[in-house]
């Protein structure tokens, strides 16, 4: 079974990257899709994060413990006159 740790800090910069990068785009590879529109990953923890557990990419058959959910990316439209975000 091959996993492969997500460090906090490496989720954080690739929040800041979701414009650039597919979210669901790891390591150059597809990661497991959740139905829905937004952007979710599934992830496996070994333990508590504040016990000292690690966050794991992992491939099946390994089943996630968790789905990350990030905010939604703001979406701006121009309907032919001022832009607005929603």
């Amino acid at each position: 079974m091959a996993t492969r740790e997500l460090p906090l800090v490496e989720l954080d910069a690739r929040l800041g990257q979701r414009a650039l990068i597919p979210f669901i785009i790891w390591y150059g590879k597809a990661r497991m899709s959740v139905d829905g529109y937004q952007d979710k990953l599934p992830v496996y923890l070994d333990a508590p994060l504040a016990a000292g557990g690690r966050m794991l990419l992992a491939e099946p058959p390994l089943a996630s413990t968790h789905i990350l959910k990030p905010q939604p990316q703001r979406v701006s439209a121009c309907c032919g006159g001022p832009c607005s975000s929603f």
